[in-house]
């Protein structure tokens, strides 16, 4: 399907902020908004700035989207159990089972969640501390010092 032009004098519509705040909430980021709206990003900028309704709205949507990922992040980082369907064949019959699947906590999503949720006392990074003592700040001008003399 070939893409629209987009338009370069777009007219706002109040129907805008509820189809924004629908599309944010699926994961669609802005550019992909403007695009829908057949209008530039810069356009889609202005309309953040110029109409306070269009602007909750985008920020509403993305807050959604994000507690929807944070939940599922946390989900999988904890465990959790839940009923799903299993197709089986008895008797040369395709029956479908219910059954409880359980998902063990992940340590991947463990880590994730901790460096960002309490990064203070969960890191990755290897601190090295760099300050030089007193005493090996003598030993090094004696060093130099001997260096120096030869």
């Amino acid at each position: 399907m070939p893409r629209r032009p987009k338009k370069s004098n777009p007219s706002y519509s109040p129907l805008f902020p509820r189809l924004a705040r629908a599309m944010t909430r699926i994961g669609a980021e802005r550019s992909q908004i403007a695009e829908a709206f057949e209008v530039t990003e810069e356009v889609l900028q202005d309309w953040l700035k110029e109409h306070a309704e269009f602007a909750k709205a985008v920020e509403e949507g993305e807050k959604d989207a994000n507690a929807a990922v944070e939940q599922a992040l946390f989900k999988r980082a904890t465990g959790y159990s839940q009923m799903e369907d299993k197709v089986c064949q008895y008797r040369g019959e395709a029956i479908t089972v219910p059954t409880m699947k359980h998902y063990p906590p992940d340590v991947a999503a463990m880590k994730l969640w901790l460096a960002n949720r309490a990064s203070g006392r969960w890191t990755d990074k290897q601190g090295m501390e760099h300050a030089v003592t007193e005493q090996l700040g003598e030993v090094m001008k004696r060093i130099r010092g001997r260096n120096s003399e030869q």
